[in-house]
């Protein structure tokens, strides 16, 4: 059975993990992201283009591609019975990280009978999965200890040690405390009469 890697226009990356033992690539000129709204010509020009020399890079490397046009696709969920009026039964794409297109692509998919396999957005410096297992479990959510666990895990900002440079994890309080300050001096001024 054939696999076919979707690509969508914000997801040239390269390499792209769904491409990796695909049978073929098919780009994708979402119409969310050039029929949907009165884009500037530059920017659809750019969409394209960037698009267009993804297929040439990819074609010049022997992977067998296709890039379908916006004005061939009704709309974002088009793409599931065309695929599938070519025997297409599995595809693998990058999560869009865009509400509307996933709904849509997901929806089409079940009703033309595809298997959709969804891979973690390369575009993220954490991946969902890794979001979702801190999350988990939590009562409390507090951007520093997500903060530190992510100094943590990326090594960033550590000692020798693995304490934090500069003695403490975050210089957070100090800048509240700041805002504080000047709050309070406005406060006073305006009390004063200073500042009309």
């Amino acid at each position: 059975m054939a696999i076919v890697a979707l690509v969508l226009p914000h997801q040239l990356f390269d390499p792209h993990p769904a491409i990796a033992g695909a049978d073929r690539v098919v780009l994708v000129e979402e119409p969310l992201l050039f029929t949907q709204y009165a884009f500037h010509r530059q920017t659809l020009r750019f969409r394209r283009e960037t698009m267009t020399r993804y297929r040439d890079r990819l074609a010049s490397r022997g992977v067998r591609v296709e890039l379908v046009e916006a004005h061939d696709l009704a709309d974002t969920g088009a793409i599931a019975p065309r695929l599938a009026a070519e025997g297409v039964r599995e595809v693998r794409l990058v999560d869009p990280s865009d509400d509307w297109i996933e709904r849509r692509l997901r929806a089409a998919f079940a009703r033309a009978g595809i298997t959709a396999t969804w891979l973690e957005d390369p575009h993220f410096l954490t991946p969902d999965t890794e979001a979702q297992a801190w999350l988990s479990g939590r009562t409390r959510l507090f951007f520093t200890d997500f903060y530190v666990k992510q100094r943590r895990r990326l090594g960033l900002l550590l000692d020798e040690a693995g304490k934090p440079e500069g003695g403490q994890w975050s210089f957070e309080p100090t800048v509240w405390n700041l805002v504080d300050l000047a709050q309070r001096s406005y406060q006073r001024c305006v009390c004063r009469g200073d500042l009309q």
